[in-house]
């Protein structure tokens, strides 16, 4: 199983950075200020992506074992465009808030792209686990 090129390592750290920046900026204000004062559900999301950006940092210097964290990126941004943005979208139902989160959500797909998913198919086919 041939390491990712040189040139998708920088990708990925530029993916990493892009994640760390924007939610950094985005909402660690909030974490650090008004989060008392949303919902818990809000709360919640609020903290697991300035989790994710955090992390994030991680990701620059070590991109390919901080893979799993961009591959839950994916899972949850395609999961929600495919089981919230398109029934919501079929009926007819975007609004402009919706609209707003949807483009920040579609924003996934330069990640899918860079994703280098045979070697990561190839890591966990070669590190799996014991059973007993």
């Amino acid at each position: 199983m041939p390491e990712p090129s040189l040139i998708r390592l920088y990708l990925l750290r530029l993916g990493y950075l892009v994640l760390l920046v924007g939610l950094g900026l985005q909402h660690w204000p909030l974490l650090l200020g008004e989060i008392t004062t949303r919902s818990a559900s809000g709360a919640t999301v609020i903290s697991m992506l300035s989790a994710l950006g955090l992390l994030s940092a991680i990701g620059l210097i070590a991109p390919l074992r901080m893979l799993p964290i961009l591959l839950w990126e994916i899972v949850w941004k395609v999961t929600w465009l495919v089981a919230v943005a398109l029934p919501t979208w079929r009926a007819g139902e975007i609004d402009a808030d919706f609209r707003s989160d949807l483009f920040a959500i579609s924003l996934v797909a330069p990640y899918i792209l860079i994703f280098p998913w045979r070697y990561f198919a190839g890591q966990i086919a070669a590190h799996r686990d014991r059973w007993r």
